[in-house]
């Protein structure tokens, strides 16, 4: 649970108060690290099309760096407001510089990652 409602939070309530600022894309996300093959990032992108908020969205909503660009490029296109959310986990993997004590949740290696590439970095 992430505790308190604040304007942060995935709330259609909350959507609304950005599109009557005329905000397109709020972004509450982190910076991506450049090197794809460190960090796999999990992305959430609320909109007016999203089927569940709060929680319950950000259970059941998680996508890959790729279908997350094609989300906010959709919408933007439509002229939509929509928030970005995204966290990460470090890669397992031989290639990495994780201590694997550090961490009990790991991504999978950037070479198993079956997601599409994104961005000319390669994120997935």
């Amino acid at each position: 649970m992430r505790g308190n409602r604040s304007l942060k939070d995935p709330y259609f309530k909350n959507l609304e108060k950005f599109a009557e600022q005329g905000r397109k894309g709020v972004l509450f996300s982190q910076r991506m690290h450049p090197n794809p093959r460190f960090y796999k990032y999990y992305w959430h992108v609320f909109s007016r099309s999203s089927e569940y908020e709060g929680d319950e969205f950000f259970e059941k909503c998680k996508i890959s760096t790729y279908e997350a660009t094609k989300e906010m490029n959709r919408l933007k296109k439509a002229d939509k407001t929509f928030i970005i959310y995204n966290y990460s986990l470090p890669r397992s993997g031989p290639d990495t510089p994780f201590n694997k004590n550090k961490s009990e949740h790991w991504a999978p290696p950037y070479d198993d990652d079956p997601d599409t590439p994104a961005g000319e970095k390669g994120h997935k």
